[in-house]
């Protein structure tokens, strides 16, 4: 049988890793604000997401993905500027790196999330749902109005 002192013990060390392990938690997604978001639905194939990422903590965090129901495939993408022509690619790695306390902008002619091969039913003024995730192994949902373009 244990003694008091050691069940209190046993008690206050493991409420303590448990807490430990709680605010280690998802805090570098908690530091991420997602602003202006919203979902390009030109009369094509594909899609975009715009948006302003502000990373408000103390280290640096990257995007490394996306996920949606929206369209088949969703990367991350940028708008070069080869001798006049702008060109549009897939970045490298599929990593960007929101640095700590600056805001990366996720906008037409820069940077973005292509969305190819887009589902049925996007209508104007209707929301679309992204998940971004990160290399913090967490995952920020982004509720993004849709904009229609022509059609």
């Amino acid at each position: 049988m244990q003694t008091l002192p050691v069940r209190l013990l046993t008690l206050v060390l493991g409420g303590l890793i448990a807490l430990a392990s709680c605010t280690n938690a998802g805090t570098a997604c908690d530091d991420v604000d997602i602003e202006g978001a919203w979902f390009r639905v030109p009369p094509a194939p594909n899609g975009a997401l715009y948006f302003t990422a502000t990373n408000s903590g103390d280290d640096p965090i990257a995007i490394t993905g996306v996920s949606s129901e929206v369209a088949n495939m969703l990367e991350l993408h940028e708008v070069l500027n080869n001798d006049g022509m702008m060109q549009m690619q897939a970045i490298e790695g599929q990593r960007i790196e929101i640095p700590a306390g600056e805001s990366v902008e996720f906008r037409q002619g820069g940077l973005h999330v292509m969305a190819m091969g887009l589902a049925d039913g996007l209508e104007d003024g209707l929301d679309a749902e992204f998940v971004l995730s990160t290399d913090a192994d967490c995952e920020i949902t982004v509720t993004a109005p849709i904009t229609v373009e022509g059609g």
